[in-house]
């Protein structure tokens, strides 16, 4: 039981499916660049072997090297163009998960499988089988593995390439504790680093995780969830080049209803008004300005338009608040329209829809 868990951590890791999908588009992304590199490479390799060998191409040695080196170039532009069209413009698959790990295994099979087909010729030459070794060290390097998936396209592969060679090319010219220990390294490196992967990029989505709490909490209200004053220092050049209308407002008689009532009550009746305006408005960006004063700002909305959804919204809570607490509630507002061409016409256009809110209210009052 002891040796299990371990066993299991390293080999079957839990991983969730946002870090699976994570893993697997900077895969794609890595076979993308990858196949284009490697495609540019062995085109400006085929044509300068081409040009060494004019005289020679009747030969039957370069027309097999011509044509490994082909077949490879016209793999990596099959390999660039597919992962590339699996790749969604964040960067994700479009594909699903296990159709991704498919299409990747796969693309690693045939590269190993590419491998052992030029490093056959170098074997029966007596030669060093550098372009098999070469694509392990490629997957393992630039790529995160899953350890099933690196037990079929590192270890398996590797067993069967070594029994052919052995048995059915010619014996006796690969060491095997040689070969074993370096394959055992490539599948021992290959499952640290998709390990160490999943680690950070867990710790990576952590802290994204965090610093958006933290974020929807610099930017919103407490209470009535709406946008705050600091979200409105930081949307306003969002503003600037659009006709906007602006509306403040405040809440009728509220400190007679949290004095009288109480604080809680008095929470209650903002969150009210807050879902009313979220609900009518919901093309508009609505912030709780300061206790009870409300800001709203609405973009591409005639002034008519605006002025006829907040007595929508002030007939809604008189009636909601009727008919549930038994209050007569209702706000008092105070519109302007603008064509925003900087921040500080915002600001100003706010100044004056709060004057215009206290004017209505001194006349309502009379």
């Amino acid at each position: 039981m002891k040796l299990k868990e371990p066993l299991l951590y390293w080999l079957a890791p839990e991983t969730d499916a946002e870090v699976s999908k994570v893993i697997d588009g900077n895969n794609l992304r890595s076979v993308h660049v990858l196949s284009m590199a490697l495609a540019a490479m062995e085109s400006v390799a085929l044509v300068i072997y081409f040009i060494m060998h004019l005289g020679d191409l009747g030969e039957l040695p370069i027309i097999d090297a011509l044509l490994r080196v082909f077949i490879f170039i016209l793999g990596s532009i099959a390999a660039c163009i597919l992962s590339d069209k699996m790749l969604a413009p964040d960067g994700s698959p479009r594909t699903g998960q296990t159709a991704t790990n498919v299409i990747l295994t796969l693309y690693f099979l045939l590269n190993v499988l590419w491998g052992m087909y030029v490093s056959v010729g170098h074997y029966k030459k007596d030669e060093q089988m550098v372009t098999f070794y070469a694509v392990l060290l490629c997957i393992v390097f630039f790529f995160r593995l899953r350890p099933v998936s690196s037990a079929l396209v590192i270890g398996v592969s590797s067993v069967a390439f070594f029994c052919y060679l052995e048995i059915v090319v010619k014996p006796g010219k690969i060491q095997p504790i040689n070969y074993t220990l370096f394959i055992l390294l490539l599948l021992g490196g290959s499952i640290v680093s998709y390990r160490v992967s999943v680690n950070n990029i867990r710790q990576k989505l952590r802290i994204q995780e965090l610093n958006g709490a933290l974020e929807e909490i610099a930017n919103h209200d407490n209470l009535t969830r709406l946008k705050n004053r600091h979200a409105l220092t930081q949307n306003m050049p969002y503003y600037i080049g659009k006709e906007i209308c602006i509306a403040m407002l405040d809440i009728n008689k509220f400190k007679f209803f949290n004095d009288t009532y109480g604080h809680k009550k008095g929470d209650e009746i903002l969150c009210l008004v807050a879902d009313i305006l979220t609900q009518a408005l919901s093309d508009a960006d609505i912030y709780r300005y300061g206790g009870d004063e409300f800001l709203i700002i609405a973009k591409d909305c005639t002034q008519e338009a605006f002025r006829q959804k907040l007595e929508e919204c002030n007939a809604n809570l008189g009636h909601y608040s009727a008919n549930k607490g038994g209050l007569e509630l209702s706000f008092a507002y105070g519109v302007t329209a603008i064509t925003c061409s900087d921040m500080n016409v915002i600001q100003e256009s706010i100044s004056e829809a709060d004057k215009r809110l206290y004017e209505h209210k001194k006349k309502s009052s009379r």
